[in-house]
């Protein structure tokens, strides 16, 4: 019994310090040394300087205002319509 503990507070204690190693961006975890997420890293908010409001993406990267959305997008975009309780 006191093993079986002591192998779950070790797996917790370990799982905690993976996770807090891929959040915080730290070389310790299964990663590697890179980051474990797949999110886009903002290099243009990593300088001193802020882009100005009038700053857009360059055009390959802007979404088409003129494409047609899926009916998988539109209801993606619904909002969430739940009774509520009283």
């Amino acid at each position: 019994m006191i093993r079986k503990l002591a192998l779950a507070a070790v797996a917790v204690f370990v799982g905690k310090k993976l996770l807090n190693s891929r959040q915080t961006g730290g070389g310790t975890g299964l990663s590697g040394g890179h980051q474990a997420s797949g999110e886009h890293v903002p290099t243009d908010l990593l300088g001193d300087t802020r882009p100005s409001p009038d700053h857009r993406a360059p055009e390959a990267f802007r979404p088409d205002p003129h494409a047609i959305s899926t009916p998988e997008e539109r209801e993606a975009m619904r909002p969430v319509t739940i009774p509520l309780r009283h």
